[in-house]
């Protein structure tokens, strides 16, 4: 991860989606920075009650002494709860107020939603309707949000290769549900960046889209690039390991506020 400025202080995380397989990768990496580095940041875990011991189950070397040694907190709650999301970003007397969210949020499968083709999309509403106003309230603006291939830049259309719009079309057909939840989470978080709105509301709003996801290296290098653009790599894949690399260094060097770069590592793994 980046250096940190001399005298600045750590960043404070909220991670959404912990407890899923990308969450756990990103905790994983996250206690792989030694104790003693400077930089390392702060983490709180926003997670369902129910969720607590499958967290601690994937992650059996995480005691509860090594979590609090490694800066990482644990906040149960539904994203659709006000008060407890407040809790989240919220100062105690160890950790300080948040100052970045990361989502690895990724839609909930129904079968009931695919065969009916209904698109009810509950994680991208409560982003919009309970995060985003909290981030405002508590003076929080940097958010990184994952998302899908078919959440595409305006104009990439015309510019992208046909191996790439298939990828993107895919879940459109296959996954209607799963698609518009993962589409409506980047619309949450991107309708109220810099890019939309005057800076004093605006967030400063980075959409990673992913294509598939593996177990691969955390050091493949990951390439990021607007589809049909300079840097497009054909490679449709992306280790969690590295994503979680990639995140870390875009949070200290803000290189992608208010864009929606696609994520790949160069080689498939």
């Amino acid at each position: 991860m980046t250096a940190r400025r001399q005298g600045e202080s750590p960043q404070h995380i909220l991670l959404l989606g912990a407890s899923g397989v990308s969450g756990l990768a990103f905790v994983t990496e996250h206690l792989s920075i030694p104790a003693t580095d400077p930089a390392k940041p702060f983490l709180t875990l926003y997670i369902r009650a129910s969720s607590r011991s499958k967290f601690t189950s994937a992650l059996p070397s995480a005691t509860t002494t090594d979590i609090q040694a490694s800066k990482i907190r644990i906040i149960e709650g539904e994203l659709t709860d006000e008060s407890a999301v407040r809790t989240a970003f919220s100062a105690n007397g160890v950790f300080p107020k948040v100052t970045a969210v990361i989502s690895v949020l990724g839609a909930y499968m129904s079968l009931y939603h695919f065969l009916t083709r209904t698109k009810p999309t509950p994680i991208a509403d409560a982003l919009k309707s309970i995060v985003v106003p909290t981030m405002r309230a508590m003076g929080v603006k940097r958010i990184l949000v994952l998302s899908t291939p078919s959440f595409q830049v305006p104009g990439e259309n015309k510019q992208m290769s046909w191996g790439w719009y298939l990828n993107g079309m895919l879940p459109v057909v296959v996954l209607p549900q799963g698609n518009a939840e993962m589409k409506g989470i980047a619309h949450a978080v991107m309708d109220n960046s810099l890019a939309k709105l005057e800076q004093r509301e605006g967030l400063e709003a980075t959409v990673f889209r992913v294509p598939l996801l593996t177990e691969g290296s955390r050091e493949l290098e990951v390439r990021a690039f607007v589809l049909g653009g300079t840097g497009n790599t054909e490679n449709k894949t992306l280790s969690r390991r590295s994503m979680v690399r990639w995140l870390l260094k875009e949070l200290d060097e803000k290189e992608w506020i208010g864009k929606s770069p696609m994520l790949c590592n160069l080689v498939a793994q």
